[in-house]
């Protein structure tokens, strides 16, 4: 027994030594990374996750909060709070990639935001890791390319059009 106290004694103090650590490595990433009680109230995050607290819990459900986000999983339009992924993770469910939402920011701006989360068990109650990665850049890129695309296919479907609607040859040469 007191071989097993040493051992817990042991990882005790190995989580103590690696506090500085973890913090170090939660307010370095690129991500905002925030832990939420069973109540769904927020109990750590970096300091990345701050401006996006009301995404799990009463507050999901929250009008004020609620027309900030616009959650969207697949090609089904928008999604309900109780389909959030903070929420989902109190349930028991992990979600990963994640949920893509249109987020509005306090000045109006919008950005595009995956969340993802996933339970884990303390004190015998589920508990949620919620992390949110800014994918604006992108979502937006897409956009672009999907327009491009687009107008490039019009501009070919034109051309073709044009050239076989001439009854003389046509030749066409490269620089």
């Amino acid at each position: 027994m007191a071989t097993l106290d040493y051992a817990l004694g042991g990882v005790e103090r190995a989580l103590r030594d690696q506090s500085p650590l973890l913090a170090s490595i939660l307010n370095t990433l690129p991500l905002g990374v925030g832990i939420y009680d069973h109540h769904g109230h927020l109990v750590l995050s970096n300091a990345l996750m701050h401006p996006y607290v009301g995404l799990i819990g009463q507050a999901s459900r929250d009008p004020t909060q609620m027309n900030r986000w616009r959650g969207y999983e697949g090609d089904d339009g928008p999604i309900t709070p109780d389909r959030y992924p903070g929420n989902r993770a109190l349930r028991g469910e992990t979600v990963l990639p994640g949920v893509d939402f249109l987020h509005i920011e306090q000045d109006g701006l919008e950005r595009w935001l995956r969340v993802a989360a996933a339970p884990f068990l303390r004190d015998g109650s589920n508990e949620a890791v919620v992390v949110i990665q800014d994918v604006d850049d992108l979502k937006r890129a897409a956009k672009r390319i999907e327009a491009a695309s687009a107008e490039l296919a019009s501009q070919s479907r034109f051309l073709e059009a044009t050239l076989s609607s001439i009854p003389d040859f046509v030749y066409a040469f490269d620089p």
